[in-house]
């Protein structure tokens, strides 16, 4: 029912010699390795995986043809990391059955590979060293939270890592390569975005909004990150109005993306701090940027609302973009954009409706992404299409606690679930009922994890007539949905979502969640859960649907067989799924086709 092809990369990487980029597409619900010869245009399969694994990253060895596999079993949470070398042979580097591989990077100087481990049970994190002549392993860090491998240094010797703490924070560390030690600056935590190391390996940029309202770019010289005079060493490089996003070093500056409204920009600072938008007429969203190993080529990829991901060349000397075209699926149903905010401080509202003109009133979705701490952005995405196509108009809000409007509007919601963005739903239902193109008793509600529990308690504690509702995902009682996780996941929900530490505190998140008031639910209600979901007490959700039908409340309640949390697998499973939610929305009733 949705595209069966689509590029996914979010990591594009070219060879040593630049003539190659390598990139990701699912194709029929597999994920496959795939690459492309800038000078002959030959697209090449380089792995494609088999039952029952499922291709999840991919590392290119810069030396020779050999890659670093990330895989995850299919219908489990178990990850592993393989490597293939240039006859397709493959080779187990680990972790066992109780760890989980999150991460990998080849060492290329000393022939060895660094994995990223998480325990299943403690939720500890490991920086694990694997000699590939010897197969010595030595575990090098250990982290109580999660542990990201951010940048290694051009020569080798260095490798970034990030260290989560509590809430938005992290904390910088330094792998010396050399004799695998750590340099650790534990004195101070900011909030990260990424990190990247500078072209000279003298230092490196991070972004991060610590001391600006949007992500930023500073710089720090490796040599006062040695001596521990961080955050005193941190040189503002360049503060925007808007979110910097990804960003590559140049001999001469920097090239960085920007978020402007969920828009992607492309700009050059120059040595001499000269900015330059360098790709204006973008009108999607970018991710995957990488440079070429001769400085002479950027990649990245694009989508918009109408065309699934497309590589583009950027090429710095000739200042020519060039796009691939590696998606060849055909697009015969063209959806629109119109952008709106309710007052100048949000609710911002991405409404996704059908190109053709026609003077008739259309059912209206409200969309709702999970995080909080995520946005809606114009790229390609088969679902709206699919619903607009089926009849309706799509609304995508980004309430309080989005990303990409900056961090204040970011963290408004932080320990309280349940208000202010609660009370944005109720302003984005009132402004459809004014809206001449609406069909006013056929608002449908629909979220997906943090957006489901919105969904949830939308429907029972606002006055609000929504026809029906959709939940995917998402938590019935927060109390619950913080005891269910981890330690380390806990001390950051206790700030995200709310304190739970005393009596009163716990009361308010029970005030605060959908179960507390199943007999005020005012719609008929379809719940969806995978039944591998690690993030969700089952139990609960068990006891709200039953509890709910005792009441005498239409609730439907669907699992998905070997589903986790995000339902991310093409399966016949997630297709009939959707096929149930259409018909529970009477999606018939509206179609265009």
């Amino acid at each position: 029912m949705l595209s069966k092809m689509n590029l996914i990369s979010d990591e594009i990487n070219f060879d040593k010699f630049s003539e190659n980029i390598y990139y990701m597409v699912e194709k029929d619900g597999i994920n496959c390795l795939y690459s492309y010869n800038l000078s002959t245009k030959e697209i090449k399969s380089e792995y494609v995986p088999s039952s029952p694994w499922k291709l999840i990253n991919y590392y290119k060895r810069t030396g020779e043809d050999t890659l670093l596999l990330l895989m995850r079993q299919k219908k489990t949470t178990h990850s592993e990391l393989w490597m293939q070398n240039c006859e397709g042979e493959l080779k187990f580097l680990g972790p066992e059955e109780s760890e989980i591989c999150n991460q990998g990077i080849y060492l290329e100087k000393v022939a060895g590979v660094i994995s990223n481990i998480v325990n299943k049970i403690s939720g500890e994190s490991y920086l694990r060293y694997i000699d590939l002549s010897s197969g010595m392993e030595e575990d090098l860090i250990k982290h109580d939270g999660l542990i990201s491998i951010q940048t290694i240094s051009p020569c080798g010797n260095y490798v970034v890592i990030i260290f989560s703490e509590k809430g938005f924070k992290v904390k910088i560390g330094v792998l010396d390569l050399r004799n695998r030690k750590l340099i650790f600056n534990s004195s101070f935590s900011l909030r990260v975005e990424s990190v990247v190391w500078h072209f000279n390996n003298e230092g490196f940029y991070i972004l991060t909004n610590e001391l600006t309202e949007y992500i930023s770019i500073y710089y720090v010289s490796l040599d006062n990150f040695l001596k521990g005079n961080f955050l005193n060493s941190m040189e503002e490089v360049y503060v925007g109005k808007n979110d910097i996003e990804q960003l590559v070093s140049l001999k001469d500056g920097v090239i960085f993306t920007s978020n402007t409204n969920g828009y992607s920009t492309i700009s050059h600072l120059n040595s001499s701090s000269k900015i330059e938008e360098i790709y204006t007429n973008i009108k999607g969203v970018i991710t995957g940027f990488s440079l070429s190993n001769d400085n002479r080529k950027l990649a990245f990829k694009i989508s918009t609302i109408n065309s699934p991901g497309d590589i583009c060349i950027y090429n710095l000397n000739s200042k020519c973009i060039d796009r691939l075209g590696l998606n060849k699926s055909k697009t015969f149903y063209e959806i629109s954009l119109l952008q709106k905010s309710l007052t100048s401080t949000g609710p911002y509202l991405n409404n996704y409706s059908s190109n053709i003109i026609a003077k008739k009133k259309y059912p209206a979705i409200i969309l709702l992404h999970g995080g909080p701490h995520k946005q809606d952005r114009p790229s390609f995405n088969p679902l709206k299409k699919l619903l607009v196509k089926q009849g309706f108009v799509v609304i995508c809000p980004n309430i309080s606690g989005s990303t990409g409007y900056g961090k204040t509007y970011e963290e408004s919601i932080l320990g309280g679930w349940g208000g202010q963005d609660l009370d944005e739903i109720k302003q984005i239902y009132n402004w459809l009922q004014k809206q001449e193109w609406v069909i006013k008793d056929r608002i449908f509600l629909c979220g997906f994890s943090y957006g489901a529990y919105l969904t949830l308690l939308a429907v029972s504690k606002l006055e609000c007539k929504f026809y029906k509702a959709i939940a995917i995902s998402g938590p019935v009682n927060l109390l619950d949905f913080i005891n269910n996780m981890p330690l380390e996941t806990q001390n950051i929900l206790q700030k995200n979502v709310g304190d739970s530490s005393s009596e009163d505190k716990r009361k308010y998140l029970l005030s605060n969640s959908p179960s507390t008031y199943i007999t005020s639910i005012s719609c008929p209600i379809l719940i969806a859960h995978g039944s591998q979901d690690d993030k969700i007490n089952r139990d609960s959700i068990f006891k709200y649907v039953k509890k709910a039908i005792s009441f005498g409340k239409d609730m439907t309640y669907y699992e998905v067989e070997g589903e986790g949390h995000s339902l991310s697998y093409s399966n016949t499973d997630i297709n009939s799924l959707l096929t149930d939610c259409l018909k529970f929305m009477d999606s018939n009733k509206y179609s265009n086709t």
